[in-house]
């Protein structure tokens, strides 16, 4: 399920981020004389981070869980149309032996909440939809794209002052920062998507909450 791979990507992210901003963390391992491990572990983390953001988020096969397979099945109007309905059905709060003034008044109370939470459908349809699309053309993403391929599919090297280096990710528009930008706005895009299909939310708060306190407990000295 798309929502297990997203958790799982956040926990890597929460794991990585003290490695590049927590500047005690860093000179603590330096001192320690495991500078070349921590670099290792960093870089690994940093290229998996990258290829899991691609891969939830523009993964066009459509056997596997993405963004971009969730809006190509809500482009379908039958599928729009389906979840729309489940999305607005309120049960009947009547009986056969309620009078029909109470059945008629509850009748008139479900359409009015019909109405407004088909509205509200509307309103998350067209930001996940809006959204997803702009982020599937991002720049950020098509670098990202670029990086998993050159780097990570194929180890490409470029001929530099006479040795061959790793293709560096500034080539592609990249900078460091952009990871966590696109991770943040795939995982509220994502929440548009979970909360269509299954009328709840995810409460990624607390969630994250966790995974930091966990990365601090790893990391701890």
């Amino acid at each position: 399920m798309l929502l297990d791979l997203f958790i799982g990507t956040h926990t890597v992210y929460a794991i990585l981020r003290p490695m590049n901003v927590d500047e005690k963390l860093v000179a603590r391992i330096s001192r320690e004389n495991r500078g070349a491990g921590f670099d290792t572990i960093r870089h690994v983390l940093y290229w998996n981070l990258i290829q899991e953001l691609v891969k939830i988020v523009a993964d066009d096969d459509c056997r596997v869980p993405s963004i971009h397979n969730l809006r190509r099945q809500f482009e379908d109007g039958g599928v729009k149309a389906v979840f729309q309905k489940k999305y607005s059905a309120w049960g009947s709060n009547t009986k056969e032996s309620d009078p029909s003034d109470t059945k008629e008044f509850w009748k008139c109370k479900s359409l009015e909440h019909e109405q407004s939470r088909e509205n509200e459908f509307d309103s998350l349809y067209d930001k996940a939809m809006n959204e997803s699309a702009e982020l599937l053309s991002s720049a950020a993403l098509s670098g990202m794209k670029t990086v998993r391929d050159k780097l990570l599919a194929h180890n490409e090297l470029k001929l530099q002052n006479g040795s061959y280096q790793f293709v560096d990710i500034r080539s592609f528009g990249l900078k460091y920062g952009d990871e966590r930008a696109l991770l943040e706005k795939a995982t509220d895009i994502f929440n548009s998507f979970f909360a269509l299909i299954s009328r709840a939310s995810f409460d990624w708060d607390r969630s994250k909450s966790m995974m930091e306190r966990e990365a601090k407990l790893f990391w701890k000295e």
